[in-house]
């Protein structure tokens, strides 16, 4: 993201993962707040939206988001797909393979379906031939 593009938009909040994101921090101070934030779980995720709601005045709204979510994420292990999950990030040419070591909603699909996919750490990630 570009700051100035950021800017443009006069935000009053700009929320972002500390680790991608929070190289910007320096350059929005004084002009807007950054909130950086990092989930390592989807539980950190349901937090950080309790606190958002609660800063927004959405108290309610929160609620019933976290509670549809838990439901919908109940019947899915629930109902556990057989089939192959994937998700990948990134470019055509430049995309990396999310796993649930490394990635929130990642971690999420080993419960709902078949996700074949460990990190690989330093040795890389996988290519478009493997997959």
């Amino acid at each position: 993201p570009e700051v100035e593009a950021i800017l443009s938009h006069r935000p009053d909040l700009v929320i972002g993962l500390a680790d991608t994101h929070g190289k910007l921090a320096p350059a929005l101070k004084g002009a807007t707040t950054f909130w950086p934030v990092q989930p390592g779980s989807w539980q950190d995720s349901v937090g950080y939206l309790r606190d958002l709601a609660t800063l927004t005045g959405r108290t309610e709204e929160g609620e019933k988001a976290e509670k549809t979510f838990r439901a919908r994420l109940a019947e899915a292990e629930g109902a556990r797909s057989d089939k192959t999950s994937l998700i990948i990030f990134g470019s055509d040419e430049n995309f990396g393979v999310a796993t649930p070591e490394t990635d929130v909603a990642a971690g999420l699909f080993p419960k709902i379906s078949h996700y074949p996919w460990k990190s690989r750490g330093i040795d890389g990630s996988y290519s478009l031939e493997e997959i």
